[in-house]
């Protein structure tokens, strides 16, 4: 199995908007999991840069659930 094929696949999945349960190797949900994480960063950046402090937004999204 070539890692960073499968890893490249689960991140894949995750752009396409494939639930984790997907993934069919631990490879792939790393890949997934990696993608998520990206854009929770990228989101939080974005929200900085508007003037809203991560922390605030993180606050905001757990009071949502």
């Amino acid at each position: 199995m070539d890692i960073e094929y499968e890893r490249a696949q689960g991140r894949r999945l995750y752009r396409a908007g494939k639930p984790v349960e997907e993934c069919r190797n631990r490879a792939q949900e790393d890949g997934w999991r990696d993608a998520e994480m990206a854009g929770a960063l990228a989101y939080l950046r974005a929200c900085e840069d508007g003037g809203l402090p991560a922390v605030q937004a993180v606050k905001e999204m757990e009071m949502a659930l």
